[in-house]
Formats: structure tokens, sequence, C-alpha cells
């Protein structure tokens, strides 16, 4: 049996407030073609199949439209709810889509066999079983007391989501046998791994102590969402997050985007196999001094299906009030048909350490409330221990904030 791993589609969101839906629709064709090539069995979708709780017309239709084509692939499904989507609308059409051979956990509170999907090959033989763990809401694996601190807050979460994962892991080999191979679903931030500026700080909860020695030993693998960037978690071969299909910000730029092919037969997983996603876009940063940042700007030719998304960062020695007004001029008569021009920051050279501007963004919708925070503490020149106690603070209500949505 050949099963394929997703995660993070992200559906509606936007790059400095540009769609991103064509980029989504080319990575379709290509998914329902390899599919189709690879003679995928199964396909699993490790949360945030959407980037907002209730998503937009268009990005429901994005959705829709793909499952309807993999009707005729005769491809089965499996989705999980990460942390952006909303269990009661991916859960609305769940019984409907049941019949169509799409299963869909959104939440925890079903019965546990209700995540324990079987995969049966063409032959009727069960070929593995998959425990499909949704992102773990705070108030889904723990009891809220009074007077706790935050550490025993986050502690007490990790304990939770430890507990969960076991419990589905155990549950399926006791039920199925342990002759069976386990993959085991799930949306979470792990210790160790490398991040891109499309995670937002306050998804990740304090929760960098889980690390790939606190998952179930007994799994065969581990098909992770989340994190953007694809990558192993503690250089295991099957403890794997697929990342994001295509890219989400300007620093997965250089990134190859990824889908992570299952290779299960004779009671293990025999392979694990890499398919590169063919970029549709080329995001890119032109760096250099105002003159230098129009001369590649004019001299770049695109390659790709859809037209480049352009960073430009401005490098000059000194400050000169009129350079912003000619960058905005430059960029609002800026016209091309291979790039378009989406954020800019500046750099200088020669700025005294007060400032602390080099490397800043121009635009504050730039940067995260985290970063924003952290901005303001070094403005401030706070001391270590009460940054330490606001940065703490700041996280728990953030997050609480998150929970609730």
């Amino acid at each position: 049996m050949r099963i394929l791993h997703t995660a993070d589609w992200h559906l509606g969101i936007k790059l400095h407030k540009k769609d991103l839906s064509e980029d989504h629709k080319i990575f379709f064709e290509w998914l329902i073609h390899l599919i189709k090539e690879r003679e995928i069995e199964v396909l699993l979708i490790s949360g945030d199949i959407f980037d907002h709780a209730n998503p937009a017309s268009d990005a429901r239709h994005l959705y829709y439209s793909f499952l309807r084509k993999l009707i005729h692939v005769k491809c089965k499904v499996i989705m999980t709810a990460g942390n952006h989507d909303s269990p009661a609308v991916l859960n609305g059409p769940k019984d409907i889509l049941a019949m169509l051979n799409i299963d869909i956990v959104a939440n925890t509170h079903v019965a546990m066999d209700e995540c324990i999907i079987e995969l049966r090959n063409r032959s009727g033989k069960t070929e593995c079983v998959v425990c499909a763990v949704p992102y773990l809401r705070d108030s889904d694996i723990r009891t809220a007391t009074e007077s706790e601190t935050y550490k025993n807050r986050v502690e007490q979460k990790f304990l939770g989501m430890k507990t969960y994962f076991d419990a589905a892991v155990n549950h399926a080999s006791q039920k199925y046998g342990e002759h069976i191979p386990v993959i085991l679903m799930g949306h979470l931030f792990t210790s160790g791994v490398a991040t891109s500026d499309s995670e937002r700080d306050i998804q990740r909860g304090g929760l960098e102590m889980f690390s790939a020695n606190d998952f179930p030993k007994n799994c065969h693998y581990i098909a992770l969402g989340h994190i953007h960037k694809p990558q192993r978690v503690g250089n295991s071969e099957t403890i794997r997050y697929s990342g994001s299909p295509i890219p989400l910000s300007f620093s997965e730029k250089n990134d190859k985007k990824i889908v992570l092919e299952l290779d299960v037969s004779d009671g293990c997983i025999r392979e694990v196999l890499t398919h590169e996603v063919p970029p549709a876009r080329t995001l890119r940063r032109f760096s250099g001094s105002f003159k230098e940042v129009q001369s590649s700007l004019g001299a770049f030719k695109n390659n790709k299906p859809l037209k480049c998304f352009a960073e430009l960062e401005i490098i000059e020695k000194d400050r000169d009030p009129s350079l912003t007004a000619h960058l905005h001029k430059f960029i609002t008569e800026f016209q091309s048909n291979e790039v378009e021009i989406l954020n800019y920051k500046f750099k200088f050279t020669n700025t005294t350490s007060g400032l602390k501007l080099e490397g800043e963004s121009s635009n504050i919708e730039d940067l995260t409330p985290k970063e924003i925070l952290l901005r303001k503490l070094e403005a401030e020149e706070v001391e270590e221990d009460k940054k330490n106690l606001i940065i703490e603070a700041f996280d728990e209500l953030l997050n609480e904030i998150v929970e609730k949505d």
C-alpha cells in the first residue's frame, strides 16, 4: 500500500495581502497527477487545511473542488484539524464525505474508535492502522485549576498530549494486533525544529519541550503538521513534518517543498520517499542600494508559471529622508509582467546604536505580536528578570485568546 503524507495547506492564506489560490490550484493539479502516477491509495492531511477558522468562499471552493477530483482517482483521504481549522467547519459535511471514502477527525469529542482508521489493501487485508489525532487544544487534554502557574499549565498540557498519543496508539495495537503497522497523525510543535516566518509564535504554546522521544515507541510512522519547513524530528526517518506544499512567507523562498510517500507492506514501513513539489512561483528578495535594486528588477526574467513576488531590501550608508518618498513613487509606478513588489525594508549601515533600526521592517503589519513586544522591551531597556516575566505573561494571555478562538 502506498500512502502520501502532506499538511499545512492553509487554503485562503494571503502573502502581504496577495491571494495564493492560483498557487494552490497548480499544486492540486500536480498532486492529482502524482496520486495517479504513483498509484497512491491513501492521502493523509495532518491539519491546517484552511488558514482561517471561517474560510472565505473561494477557499472552500478550492477545498471541495480538489476532493471532488479525488473521487475519480479512488484515493482514500484522512484529514485532521489543525490549530487554524474550525472543527465545526470541517465536521459540517463529515457524514457525506465519509460516503466518498473521506474521513475527517476534527476534534477529540468522539470515541477513540473514531480516531482509529483501518486501512485495507486491494485484497481486503488490513495493511495498517492510522491514529488520526487533530490539534490538541488545552481544554481537550487537561482540566484547569485555580492558582496554577504558567509553568504548571504548560507541563500539564505536555503530559496530556503525551497521554493522548499513547492511548490512541495502544488502543490501535490492542484492537488490531502488534503485527499491524500503526501510523500516528499529529499537529504540534516539537523541540529542535526549524521554523519560518509563517508560523505564528503564539501557536507554539510553550511546548518546545515535546521531543521525538516523547512520541509512542510502538509507532511505525508519525505524520506531523504545524511546521512549514519539511524536516525530520530528532533525525528520525519515521517522524516527519511534510511542511507546507507552497511557500507561505519570504523566509521559505529557498525551501524545497515536498510530499512524503510511505511504502507499507508485510507489517512495516518499507520506504519513505520524497517527492519535490514543482514551484509555481518564485519568491525573491532583491538586496542592494536603491539603484542596484532598480537595475536588478528591470533585468529579472521569470521562468515560473506565476508572476514572481518580490521583497526589496534597500541597503544604504546614510539615512536619507527623501529615500522613502522616492521608493514609494518607484513602487507605485513599477509595472512588469515578470515580477510584482509585495514588501520592502531598509537597512542603514551608518546608524547610531541607540536607534537599533538595522534590519527592521518598515511595516508593522509584517511583524508578529511577539516581535513587536520584544522590540518594545528592548527599546525600554527592561531588566532581564522583569523582561522574562513579561514575555511569560504575554505568551499565556495570547495562548488563551487562541484557545478560545
